[in-house]
């Protein structure tokens, strides 16, 4: 089986997030977190996803971590 390369920089990258006094999550709604639909108001969110987002904004499982959905 063919591995990625590692990219560099991405250690270091979640070494930094993970000792950061304060973490932001900001993740899209259409197309991110519901599949892209036309008529906007019709996206829906995949499966598991709000389940995912309560463990997110949970302050005893993540805290010093906001969430925000745009």
């Amino acid at each position: 089986m063919l591995q990625a390369p590692p990219i560099a920089g991405i250690p270091e990258f979640w070494e930094t997030v993970s000792s950061a006094p304060h973490r932001l999550l900001a993740l899209d709604y259409d197309g991110t977190l519901a599949p892209f639909r036309i008529e906007r108001m019709e996206a829906r969110p995949l499966p598991g996803i709000l389940d995912a987002l309560a463990v997110l904004s949970d302050r005893r499982t993540c805290p010093n971590t906001s969430l925000a959905v745009i």
